[in-house]
């Protein structure tokens, strides 16, 4: 992504999170009947785009513990290398 311009890779993860809560909530107020308000696609997606920008905010600033970072960096044998 990095060799792509004019894409924003953090606008691009926020809409790909928000669009894949949006019909997970659709379906959870569909079946709440004690919902107390009403709701439309509109107001879905609104809620999901705040919930998924929330959600990228505070992952996105969180630290990897050190030992995490050392396995990122490491240098890989060639037989690891393939294991996918």
């Amino acid at each position: 992504m990095d060799n792509v311009e004019n894409v924003s890779f953090r606008e691009t993860m926020i809409k790909f999170h928000a669009s894949s809560m949006v019909p997970a909530l659709k379906a959870y107020l569909e079946n709440d009947k004690n919902c107390p308000f009403p709701f439309d696609d509109e107001i879905i997606d609104v809620v999901a785009l705040k919930m998924a920008t929330q959600t990228y905010e505070t992952y996105s600033s969180e630290k990897f513990d050190p030992c995490f970072e050392s396995i990122f960096q490491k240098e890989l044998s060639k037989k690891d290398r393939y294991v996918c």
